[in-house]
């Protein structure tokens, strides 16, 4: 005769058979669900394992402590409440349970996000079968240090690497460039770890992306006092405290940075992609992992070669401009009328425009969109030093970040005191090839990559240190190479058609940050301007001529061809 099972010993093992038919139903089944929806799921599902996480926390704390104090109550009077016990229990072991799911997300982000400060030593085949004198260097970094929008062709590295040949006849020159697009300091610095030979020197440009790699570009934090909902405040403290809500975080904002952004209208006083605790976060990390990289490298007997990366500061407006948290909604109303008043009498009188904008950040020095306007006109009116302030200033207040802040380059700058090493200051080898000290759209294609002359000089000036402190045995009676712009363009074959392309991937970098801001009018202009270009290129019109050697802005580009 067959024993029935009691009913309570069923329920385990349908919940394990229930939880593993998921898990399988969402490995197999991730292949053939389409990619959009199985990140909307995940976002949903991560938002609501952050939401249980959260209220667990609070309702086990509280049922713990009312459970413990009427049991103790209980046991005074010499009345046991095994019920009370029982729940007691269950309560202090989901406190633990949820402390162990804490501790074990905090080692798996000490895992995720370990420092990378040497390499790996894996040979490959050409490590084996190279000669012991060869010269080996490798690139890290975002796009910029990829060579875009040259990147098939040339960059940074491919630059020096062919440079380098001549001065070293008798060895095999190798430059690997392991940079990403669109990657933070620590995704670039993470190709590192592994590589096949130890190099003898590693060049290092990233700072970019440090908001805009993490985050996606529509994200938006809680900001004004007026706007901040009591969830707000609890979710920012759980998150401060609880490494599991930080770990979930950053997957939801992974799945929403890896999809395409949501089109919303800004607004001309916006909202921060992330709040001054997380700024200040990646600040910290980014000059801790470069110098940890910095004083590995000089261990390990590598020659760090630093590069602050250039932005564009006179051609490329702040994204989103953000006034004080403590400003009211009528306040910030009455600000955003007064703002568009000024800027529409822009070219009526631009001397009153410019004393309004000096007002209006007497009130709001850290309106980033006010700094940025009152450049444009000190750059028209030939003050060209307090433009070029109040530009880096538009540039460091951004509340998207797109291009290296004043911050980060300072975190290059002590790093480089870390340990003997070279320092290129981007901006300021650029500054150089620009008329008034601006950097701008004659340098700069978009808001981060260089032109043609933006690589060469800064790959002139690497070659310049080296040859100055005679790296890798430098022969004395080697200068160190003049580069021409025309001459590099020939050497690596820049025909029409790849010009073609270079202002392509402009007017689209252009085009695809049009919906950053309030207003969209000069980055839709500029990327016109390429558009027009590229109808020369297929023309043939040498390059030269529409300022693509130096002027990235095309200035002798007004009209498409018929």
């Amino acid at each position: 005769m067959a024993v029935e099972r009691p009913r309570g010993r069923r329920r385990p093992v349908f919940l394990a058979g229930l939880a593993v038919s998921i898990v399988a139903a969402t490995w197999f089944g991730s292949s053939w669900v389409p990619r959009p929806v199985a990140r909307e799921a995940a976002i949903w599902a991560l938002r609501s394992i952050r939401i249980a996480h959260g209220l667990a926390w609070p309702v086990a704390a509280a049922g713990a402590v009312g459970l413990g104090a009427r049991v103790v109550r209980g046991r005074r009077a010499g009345c046991p409440r095994p019920g009370s016990a029982r729940g007691l229990l269950a309560f202090g072991s989901t406190l633990i349970g949820l402390a162990g799911l804490d501790l074990a997300a905090l080692a798996y982000q000490a895992r995720a996000h370990r420092v990378v400060d040497r390499p790996r030593i894996v040979p490959d085949a050409w490590a084996k079968s190279a000669r012991p004198a060869d010269l080996y260097l490798v690139v890290l970094g975002e796009s910029s240090a990829l060579g875009e929008p040259y990147a098939a062709w040339l960059s940074v590295g491919r630059i020096v690497e062919w440079q380098l040949r001549p001065v070293f006849p008798d060895r095999n020159v190798r430059v690997d460039v392991l940079a990403e697009p669109g990657a933070t300091l620590e995704r670039a610095v993470a190709r590192f770890e592994v590589l096949p030979r130890k190099p003898d020197a590693v060049i290092v440009y990233s700072g970019h992306n440090e908001v805009s790699g993490r985050f996606p570009l529509g994200r938006a934090t809680p900001h004004y006092l007026d706007e901040v909902t009591p969830l707000d405040r609890l979710s920012a403290r759980v998150a401060s405290v609880s490494p599991l809500d930080r770990m979930l975080l950053e997957g939801i904002d992974s799945q929403g940075k890896d999809g395409p952004p949501r089109v919303e209208r800004r607004r001309l006083v916006d909202v921060p992609a992330c709040g001054p605790a997380e700024f200040a976060g990646l600040r910290r990390d980014f000059r801790a992992r470069l110098e940890a990289l910095v004083v590995g490298c000089v261990r390990s007997g590598i020659l760090p070669i630093l590069i602050i990366p250039p932005g564009n500061d006179g051609g490329f407006e702040p994204n989103r401009s953000v006034l004080d948290p403590s400003t009211p909604r009528a306040d910030r109303e009455s600000f955003e009328r007064e703002f568009r008043a000024i800027r529409a009498a822009e070219e009526a009188d631009a001397g009153r425009a410019r004393e309004s904008y000096r007002s209006i950040l007497a009130r709001h020095p850290g309106f980033a969109e006010a700094h940025f306007r009152l450049a444009r006109l000190l750059e028209r009116s030939g003050a060209f030093d307090e433009a070029n302030r109040h530009y880096i200033l538009a540039r460091d207040l951004d509340g998207l970040p797109i291009r290296c802040t004043t911050d980060l380059e300072d975190g290059y700058r002590a790093a480089s005191t870390r340990g003997d090493c070279i320092l290129i200051d981007g901006p300021a080898v650029l500054r150089k090839a620009t008329r008034h000290g601006i950097l701008d759209g004659r340098v700069l294609h978009d808001a981060q990559h260089p032109t043609l002359i933006g690589h060469v000089a800064l790959a002139g000036e690497i070659l310049a240190r080296l040859k100055a402190r005679g790296a890798f045995g430098w022969p004395p009676d080697r200068p160190a190479p003049a580069l021409d712009p025309a001459e590099c363009a020939a050497h690596f074959g820049m025909d029409p058609l790849k010009w073609a392309y270079v202002c392509y991937y402009s007017q689209v970098m252009y085009l695809g940050s049009c919906g950053l801001r309030f207003e969209d009018a000069e980055r839709r202009e500029a990327a016109r301007r390429y558009a027009a270009a590229i109808q020369f290129m297929v023309r043939r019109v040498p390059p030269e001529k529409l300022g693509l050697l130096g002027d990235g802005v095309i200035p002798g580009v007004t009209s498409t061809p018929r």
